[in-house]
């Protein structure tokens, strides 16, 4: 189920750049340094997190909600995928695709709060704005 925005479109286009990023990002020939321990599984747990949270603002229900989850777990199987033949740098790691599984999953958890709205109120707020409505 799809929630009426207003600026549906243009919360799209964002989502749709956020993946276009994550590809990007996932399968450019050096990867970046990490200053911490981990530091790329959290960045995968947290991209996945941000990807899974946005699109399950635009799609409510629970059904297209699950569905992203796995789309997204399946996203980043393929990214991990791509990354064993884009450069000598890179390889498949089981474990950063667990924690892209995993922050697709605490979204889906997040997206069941009141944070889980937001979107959605920000976009009333600003088609309030845009009507001269303040």
């Amino acid at each position: 189920m799809m929630v009426g925005l207003h600026y549906r479109p243009l919360w799209l286009a964002i989502g749709y750049a956020l993946v276009a990023a994550t590809a990007w990002g996932s399968l450019t020939p050096v990867p970046p340094e990490w200053a911490f321990a981990l530091g790329d599984k959290v960045l995968h747990g947290a991209t996945y997190a941000l990807l899974t949270f946005w699109f399950g603002q635009i799609y409510r229900g629970a059904v297209a909600q699950l569905l992203l989850v796995v789309a997204f777990s399946v996203f980043g199987v393929l990214l991990e995928v791509g990354q064993a033949y884009s450069s000598a740098y890179r390889h498949f790691d089981l474990a950063d695709a667990g924690a892209s599984a995993a922050g697709a999953i605490l979204a889906w958890g997040l997206l069941r709060t009141a944070i889980g709205s937001a979107l959605t109120r920000l976009d009333g707020w600003l088609a309030e704005r845009a009507n001269g409505r303040v």
